[in-house]
């Protein structure tokens, strides 16, 4: 697509472990059976072409197009 961008992308995860997975390459001798998208993820944020932060599952908006919602949570949103 040769999409060019002034700043670096943030990639946002209700994941805790897969967050740190992300960042931290220390876990590499325990994690022997991982996808190869977490290498690929963890490479990306290596070169700082992507950042990870992690966000609550409460906090995540994108639910809304995914998944049923309580009643008082549709309704705030």
């Amino acid at each position: 697509m040769q999409i060019t961008s002034t700043s670096v992308p943030t990639l946002w995860c209700d994941n805790l472990g897969a967050t740190y997975l992300s960042v931290n390459h220390i876990f590499h001798a325990r994690i022997k059976y991982v996808e190869v998208d977490y290498y690929f993820v963890r490479d990306k944020v290596v070169k700082m072409d992507i950042q990870i932060h992690f966000i609550s599952s409460n906090d995540q908006l994108t639910d809304v197009l995914t998944k049923s919602l309580y009643t008082v949570f549709f309704t705030d949103l």
